[in-house]
């Protein structure tokens, strides 16, 4: 997919989702086949306002594969390395991730090991995520976060920094999570792996992988 296809599909999509704000609140009268109530019963996740969701899954345009087929959830070693020490902490602030700069520690009871490349979530109370990248090699010296924390890797050849590009941007995942909130006083976080996100060509990840660590690169030279 080209520059200027990807930039049209990101208008569509905006247009699609504000439109489908502007629709009748929940008291709405449709009829559902049964074929559709296979996830759920609930009224609210069939809201008019999420069909936007469907109708960009079936175009042919684009493929889209669930986020659970191209990432995984990080295991940590059991045990640190004797007289390891990390330089960044992954810390929660409100409605978002932050990764500070920290004195070499050893990293404390509760906090996880970070490999070379990740996706940190946060889900947060609203049913939107917080979602920071992590490299090695923007953040030298290693890291750990807290437990509560969700890391992601890889799972696949997938760019990580084009993931976290697209859960910080996409909105259709910030859809998928909305309707996977109706009804619900949270989100559990096997329904993230089931989020459906856009496969890119290698060369198109690497684009979008490289704009968020571009960005890192330029606040560091502000700080």
């Amino acid at each position: 997919m080209s520059d200027a296809s990807h930039a049209r599909q990101i208008t569509n999509l905006d247009r699609l989702v504000r439109d489908a704000g502007n629709l009748p609140s929940t008291d709405f009268q449709r009829w559902l086949s049964a074929k559709r109530l296979a996830e759920t019963w609930l009224p609210s996740f069939y809201h008019p306002k999420f069909d936007v969701i469907d109708a960009t899954l079936v175009d042919p345009a684009q493929r889209w594969v669930r986020l659970g087929d191209v990432v995984e959830q990080f295991s940590p070693p059991a045990e640190s390395p004797r007289g390891l020490t990390t330089a960044w902490s992954v810390d929660a602030t409100g409605t978002s991730l932050r990764i500070s700069a920290t004195e070499p520690q050893t990293p404390t009871a509760g906090t996880v090991l970070l490999p070379d490349r990740a996706i940190i979530i946060q889900v947060l109370a609203n049913g939107s995520l917080a979602v920071e990248y992590w490299d090695s090699s923007l953040y030298p010296g290693g890291g750990a976060a807290r437990q509560e924390l969700l890391v992601l890797t890889s799972s696949s050849s997938a760019d990580p920094g084009w993931i976290a590009w697209e859960l910080r941007t996409n909105e259709i995942l910030a859809l998928q999570l909305n309707r996977a909130r109706m009804g619900v006083p949270h989100i559990d976080r096997s329904q993230i792996f089931r989020l459906w996100i856009p496969m890119l060509a290698l060369n198109e990840q690497a684009q979008y992988g490289n704009t968020i660590r571009g960005m890192i690169r330029e606040n560091h030279s502000l700080t």
